[in-house]
């Protein structure tokens, strides 16, 4: 398939990106709201201080008052991973409903729940203004370890940990923030310069197909009716059951994972729903159901040790 397809759009901006995140040289300026943000909390922070040591907390401030907090659940023994659906959207997890600057379903936090350290991945699900990082970098896909701050139009989006403690009277300035997330992992193989599999969907306006890289993956693939989903031809249309952003298909520690975006109808597979990211088969196609008369099939190429 062609490179001039949304998802491999940017690639240069993706690169620059994730060379700041390596700590390469360049300007640093914090965005304007999140040490104003941060001061709103206030005696919430002090509750946090004082309240259940959990792995990670996330503070939603917007845009000069608390709006919501939400504290994510203690490690579980599963291998599985959980996610965080943030948006204006009513079925998202963290609803942020009085900024017109937040998309519906603006972004997604994954983490881990078994060994959970407190990082988490985060995703920006083709919101309108992006998910900005302290240095107003405009990120997806990359790793985060608490004490992080995510800016999402007007709000602002704190993580915290007990492994990485703040004090209520600390200034803003003299906390050692995660500024930049971490890279993604590069790998020099010449698989990587390969398409990893094919997505393919089926629709009642007809078919369509794109082979997705490595980098599409790790940045995120929305599968729906989104203008900037690779397979949105198939899927959009005024009778469609298929949400604008119905589904994410990402790549999390070398599996390929698929995980519904809290839509209408859901999606399934294997006639079983997917509430939570699900990994897919590396060898054989996966069907995810995305409605009566919809589906997207993700089929993963053959890795074999040599190159033709």
């Amino acid at each position: 398939m062609g490179s001039d397809h949304p998802v491999d759009k940017d690639h240069q901006k993706t690169k620059t990106r994730a060379s700041a995140a390596r700590g390469e040289p360049g300007a640093h300026r914090d965005h304007p709201g999140v040490k104003r943000a941060f001061e709103a909390l206030g005696p919430r922070l002090e509750q946090w201080r004082r309240g259940p040591r959990r792995p990670l907390t996330l503070f939603v401030v917007h845009p000069a008052s608390l709006k919501s907090e939400l504290l994510l659940p203690d490690p579980l023994v599963t291998g599985r991973l959980s996610a965080v659906l943030l948006g204006r959207d009513a079925r998202c997890d963290v609803c942020i409903d009085q900024d017109a600057e937040v998309s519906g379903r603006h972004a997604l936090l994954v983490y881990r729940t078994f060994g959970y350290d407190g990082s988490c991945r985060v995703f920006d699900l083709s919101s309108g203004t992006g998910v900005l990082g302290l240095d107003r970098e405009r990120i997806s896909g990359e790793k985060l370890l608490p004490p992080f701050a995510l800016v999402l139009g007007d709000a602002v989006v704190f993580g915290l940990s007990p492994s990485a403690p703040i004090e209520p009277t600390s200034d803003f300035g003299s906390i050692r923030w995660n500024r930049r997330p971490q890279a993604r992992s590069f790998s020099t193989s010449p698989w990587d310069e390969r398409p990893l599999g094919m997505l393919a969907a089926r629709g009642r306006r007809g078919t369509a197909g794109v082979e997705l890289s490595a980098d599409a993956l790790d940045r995120g693939v929305i599968i729906g009716a989104n203008s900037r989903s690779p397979v949105t031809r198939a899927l959009a249309g005024d009778d469609s059951t298929v949400c604008d952003k119905h589904t994410l298909l990402f790549r999390h520690e070398s599996r390929t994972q698929a995980v519904d975006l809290r839509s209408e109808r859901g999606t399934s597979y294997a006639d079983c729903p997917i509430s939570v990211p699900l990994p897919l088969p590396d060898a054989e196609p996966s069907r995810l159901v995305l409605g009566p008369d919809a589906y997207a099939t993700w089929t993963p190429y053959a890795r074999t040790e040599g190159l033709p």
